[in-house]
């Protein structure tokens, strides 16, 4: 039941693999610390898994991709605090 769960999750709320997974997690925890007061006999999350979008060739060959660029002044403001804050080594252009 709990696997099932976590696909209909997935399938009907599109949520990002990174918050499905949180979901999960916060799961585990909560059903390992129920096992060890004694509230459950057998941890229903033990071999559950988050499932993966499955994408196909035709997919990702038609998935927009967007460029994205700084605007001069962006650039020159990230260059700019990255030479003070010592983060990076400036190269010559």
């Amino acid at each position: 039941m709990y696997q099932n769960a976590l696909n209909d999750m997935k399938k009907k709320e599109q949520l990002a693999h990174n918050t499905s997974s949180g979901i999960h997690g916060t799961a585990r925890m909560i059903c390992k610390r129920a096992m060890e007061q004694d509230l459950l006999l057998a941890d229903p999350t033990e071999y559950a898994f988050i499932p993966k979008d499955k994408k196909t060739v035709e997919d990702i060959e038609n998935q927009k991709v967007e460029d994205k660029y700084l605007e001069k002044h962006e650039l020159k403001a990230f260059l700019d605090t990255a030479k003070t804050q010592g983060e990076i080594t400036m190269l010559s252009f």
